[in-house]
């Protein structure tokens, strides 16, 4: 894992290699915030059906979580972290899930 920058509210790492993706579930405890970019259906661009937006475009964007709980998946080698979005374009309030692999 390499520290990227360092910033008011934290670090930017870089994340390579499966240790550091279970080193950073260690670190990533309830109510901590996580960001990073991300894709989320932007729901003016679709059709909305059973509340939830379809055929709408995803837009790539920087998502900030407030984390509830973070999983690690051996098998596909990926850190899952779920959370509540504190700081997007869009969404906020709504719930999110990251996908953390090396690289």
């Amino acid at each position: 894992m390499r520290q990227i920058k360092k910033l008011d509210e934290g670090v930017r790492l870089r994340i390579e290699s499966e240790d550091d993706l279970w080193v950073l579930a260690q670190l990533c405890r309830p109510q901590s915030t996580l960001g990073m970019l991300s894709h989320r259906r932007d729901s003016t661009t679709g059709t909305k059906e059973d509340g939830r937006a379809k055929n709408a475009e995803r837009k790539p964007m920087w998502i900030v979580l407030e984390t509830e709980k973070t999983e690690f998946q051996a098998f596909t080698d990926n850190l899952r972290a779920h959370g509540i979005i504190v700081d997007a374009n869009f969404d906020i309030g709504l719930h999110h899930t990251h996908i953390i692999s090396p690289g």
